[in-house]
């Protein structure tokens, strides 16, 4: 749910956050049962450009950068960002968590900022696991090899086709670099504009 500008929290998704040139706040209802799985260290993690402080029924704990009305008093967070939940917080029954976000370092408006929000075993930092990125990291190996290649054959023999494809793969190669940045460098969130301005001028 989302607050609106007359104080009343109606129904929204994630494709429908950030547009607001303004904080904006945002809950969601968890239900936690009595399993396992919630005894062991659990991270609350929050990805999207954003920054943000959250409170989990009503106490605040932890903020994603810091929250502000404009570029001066807003601190980009990262990226990606993962907080310990404390074990006290994690009784069975039904939490309130409570968002805060503010983008005011964002360039251009978006309405779909909120990439995820996930309770996962405890995670030190926010980015996202490489594994999520195997395939387009072998695809980014293969195309290196075969751009080089074509690039030099087409050099050695005067094939402007073979030059032409190896280029062509360059800038393929510069749009999944793009992609795969955000799995090894936790960045500042604004810099995510930067990343999608490369990665679509590389595919383009």
């Amino acid at each position: 749910q989302v607050l609106n500008e007359n104080g009343i929290w109606r129904d929204s998704n994630r494709m429908d956050i950030g547009n607001e040139n303004r904080p904006q706040e945002i809950r969601f209802t968890l239900h936690i049962d009595d399993s396992d799985k919630w005894k062991q260290p659990i991270s609350l993690r929050l990805g999207g450009p954003f920054s943000a402080q959250i409170y989990w029924d009503g106490e605040n704990i932890g903020n994603k950068g810091t929250l502000g009305n404009n570029n001066n008093d807003e601190v980009a967070g990262p990226i990606d960002f993962s907080l310990f939940v404390p074990s006290k917080l994690l009784r069975a029954g039904i939490h309130q968590l409570q968002v805060t976000v503010s983008t005011e370092h964002l360039l251009m408006r978006d309405n779909s900022i909120l990439h995820f929000v996930l309770l996962t075993p405890y995670q030190h930092n926010g980015q996202r696991d490489l594994r999520y990125y195997i395939l387009p990291l072998l695809i980014l190996g293969g195309l290196i090899i075969l751009s080089i290649q074509s690039f030099r054959i087409g050099q050695s023999a005067g094939n402007k086709v073979h030059i032409g494809l190896g280029i062509y793969g360059f800038f393929i190669i510069l749009a999944l670099t793009t992609e795969l940045s955000r799995a090894v460098i936790n960045y500042p969130y604004h810099y995510h504009e930067l990343r999608s301005v490369i990665g679509w001028w590389g595919t383009m």
